[in-house]
């Protein structure tokens, strides 16, 4: 597939009020939404935390082509955050090329999602989407590591859990960044909180309709206010139907 058939927004200029914060390392994952029926698109976002080393990164894709195809890619928020120009582009199918352009003094920096790919199901089955060997570059074009966790894929082709179940958050511990998955038997209202150790609650993380399946939500240790929390120990609940479940989780800075 030509490059221009899956980049419409190839080349941006992006503003920003104030960069983010850095994070304390560098961490990419896939966050995929339920898959839906043959024939549908749907985005698999691309989440980055960034702790200013990073002036250009490329990622890698893999699928089953029998399942899904890549057809369109756009840059995310966390770009724009970073202020001056930006590109977020894709020579390769399935490759997405991102930097940040001129000279600066610092990389991406903050939590965020960088980039979104738009899927197209071909056919039922699991879309097997994860992320392959990440090349990531500072801005003297020294190699820059970053760890990646791939978020659970849900409404795959598989089997609907049969049981309601709150997971536990992975990587465990975390910093900045962690996927919290949870099953749901039926279709209904879910509400996930994230808690201190002493009861405050920090974080309403999920509160809406979810279908039964299996779903997954990032938190990057922020609060409702949007200011990084401390290092220590957090619970997170859920309250959904035919659940009530309570987890811990381990912040390490």
């Amino acid at each position: 597939m030509p490059s221009s058939a899956i980049t419409p927004d190839s080349s941006q200029i992006l503003a920003a009020s104030s960069v983010p914060a850095p994070a304390a390392y560098n961490l990419l994952a896939l966050h995929l939404p339920d898959i839906p029926a043959v024939g549908q698109t749907f985005a698999a976002d691309l989440v980055l935390a960034g702790d200013g080393q990073i002036q250009g990164l490329t990622i890698p894709l893999t699928w089953d082509a029998n399942v899904v195809e890549p057809i369109a890619i756009q840059g995310g928020q966390l770009l724009t955050e970073q202020g001056g120009s930006s590109l977020v582009l894709s020579a390769t199918a399935g490759v997405v090329d991102v930097c940040l352009a001129g000279i600066r003094e610092s990389g991406i920096s903050g939590t965020g999602q960088i980039a979104s790919v738009t899927f197209r199901v071909l056919s039922s089955g699991n879309t097997l989407l994860q992320i392959a060997e990440v090349d990531a570059r500072d801005k003297t074009n020294n190699s820059v590591s970053v760890t990646t966790t791939e978020a659970t894929p849900v409404g795959d082709g598989g089997n609907l859990p049969t049981v309601s179940a709150l997971h536990d958050n992975y990587p465990n511990p975390f910093n900045p960044m962690t996927t919290i998955a949870f099953d749901l038997a039926v279709s209904g209202r879910v509400r996930i909180d994230i808690y201190s150790i002493d009861g405050r609650r920090i974080k309403t993380l999920v509160d809406g309709a979810y279908t039964a399946g299996r779903h997954s939500e990032v938190w990057n240790g922020r609060d409702q206010s949007g200011r990084a929390v401390a290092s220590g120990t957090y619970l997170y609940t859920m309250e959904g139907p035919r659940i009530k479940q309570t987890r811990r989780m381990l912040l390490i800075k």
